[in-house]
């Protein structure tokens, strides 16, 4: 039996910044992350402040969930994922600022 260990968190955070980019105006934070090399710093930096969870596939034939939000267990946490994104957005810019 071949098994894959899949990382659900990086499919989440990158499931909220999406949406969450699609939020802003084309002239604001929208056209720094929209760039993949700013968009990459922005999840791998959201990435190192939270736990990872994974998911084995079994099979080759056993699908990955499309949503990733059912890793949330109540509306406080994604909210958290929310806030600590926009944070994220605000420390890649004033690093970039320095």
């Amino acid at each position: 039996m071949n098994q894959r260990l899949i990382n659900l968190t990086c499919q989440l955070v990158i499931q909220e910044v999406e949406e969450i980019l699609r939020g802003y105006p084309p002239n604001t934070y929208y056209s720094t992350f929209i760039i993949q090399v700013w968009r990459q710093k922005l999840i791998n930096h959201v990435l190192n402040q939270i736990p990872n969870h994974y998911y084995t596939i079994l099979e080759e034939e056993q699908e990955l969930p499309q949503d990733a939000r059912f890793l949330y267990s109540s509306l406080a946490e994604q909210l958290q994922m929310e806030a600590l994104i926009h944070e994220s957005m605000l420390d890649l810019i004033q690093q970039h600022s320095k």
